[in-house]
């Protein structure tokens, strides 16, 4: 064991534990980590736990304690709207109304879908962070970038779409529901 896990082990089990859930199997090791002051579990907590934070200051608040975007995620993990990049209906909104569907992060369509929803528009999905991610893999794989993308993408039937997806999926949030359907909530 390198000198600083000795260290990291001996100032925080928290750290430890954090090591272990986050970073097994991702193949890091010590000589990749990057060099950074330590953060420890009494800096992580209140920020995870203040259940006045949203779910993008609770990210920002982190990152400022300089933990790296995936970390992040493994720490939100509970939350689903913060645990898959981040994002929030400003963001969201504006990568729709820009023809940036491709930039979108899985938290974004989530609270991009949930906010249409809370505002009355007859959208029925409510995405799991598995079907988020599915979507955004598709707009990124094939660069589905502005509604016409997403109407020729689904419109070719040598196209599928994810089997974790309903099959109207694409067509409810970017072909049938309008944008600023969520402006009130901005």
């Amino acid at each position: 064991m390198s000198q600083y896990m000795r260290r990291f082990v001996e100032k925080s089990r928290f750290a430890l534990l954090l090591w272990t859930a986050f970073c097994a199997g991702c193949g890091l090791d010590d000589t990749t980590l990057p060099d950074r002051q330590t953060v420890y579990a009494e800096d992580v907590t209140p920020i995870i736990s203040d259940s006045g934070l949203s779910s993008q200051a609770k990210r920002d608040r982190l990152g400022e304690l300089g933990l790296d975007p995936i970390t992040i995620n493994g720490l939100l993990q509970a939350d689903r709207t913060g645990n898959q990049f981040g994002g929030t209906l400003r963001t969201a909104y504006d990568k729709v109304k820009g023809s940036r569907f491709s930039a979108l992060t899985p938290d974004e369509l989530q609270i991009y879908t949930d906010g249409a929803r809370s505002a009355g528009a007859s959208i029925t999905i409510n995405l799991t962070d598995e079907q988020a991610q599915a979507m955004r893999d598709v707009l990124v794989s094939e660069n589905l970038n502005s509604t016409s993308d997403v109407e020729s993408y689904i419109g070719d039937p040598g196209n599928e779409i994810p089997r974790s997806l309903p099959a109207d999926a694409f067509t409810q949030v970017f072909i049938s529901l309008d944008p600023d359907t969520v402006l009130q909530q901005l």
